[in-house]
């Protein structure tokens, strides 16, 4: 009786213990912390630059001139969003992929304003920090496309296997 009892305690710390380990982010799910999408947003990608306490403060006010009109493209974007998420929850990747379209039209509006966001910032740097900045930023849209070309491309697979069958 108590090698059962004993055994079963055992079957079950193992089960407790590989479901925690199952729920656990592995290396592949966690976002790279090196990544510049992932350091920080704005402070971290501007702090590499060195700016002054007076450059500092001019970037604070351009940002918070800014933040609202972000946030309400966020917002505007929120329902679609709430679709996509639900309808990839239920399996209906049609529908998620239809919500997910609309959200990145709607925050395709957003691009104008980031633009002349970044250039505010820009024309308060000096050449040498301007230099730095024109890289980080290239290196940016270098990383954004290089994850966007991988979207497109498991769609187009996902696509040509459907087409296939």
């Amino acid at each position: 009786m108590q090698s059962i009892r004993f055994a079963l305690v055992g079957a079950l710390v193992m089960g407790a213990a590989s479901i925690v380990s199952a729920q656990q982010a592995t290396p592949a799910q966690t976002p790279d912390a090196t990544a510049p999408h992932h350091r920080g947003g704005h402070g971290a990608f501007l702090k590499d630059l060195g700016l002054s306490a007076d450059q500092q403060a001019k970037v604070d006010a351009i940002h918070a001139k800014y933040k609202p009109k972000f946030a309400a493209a966020r917002k505007s974007a929120k329902p679609d969003m709430d679709a996509a998420r639900a309808a990839r929850q239920r399996g209906d990747t049609a529908a998620a992929r239809a919500a997910f379209e609309k959200v990145r039209e709607s925050m395709k509006a957003t691009k104008p304003l980031r633009d002349q966001e970044m250039a505010e910032i820009r024309a308060l740097l000096t050449p040498e920090q301007q230099q730095k900045f024109d890289a980080k930023r290239a290196e940016l849209k270098n990383h954004a496309h290089q994850a966007g070309n991988g979207m497109h491309r498991r769609h187009q697979s996902a696509t040509s296997a459907a087409k296939a069958s």
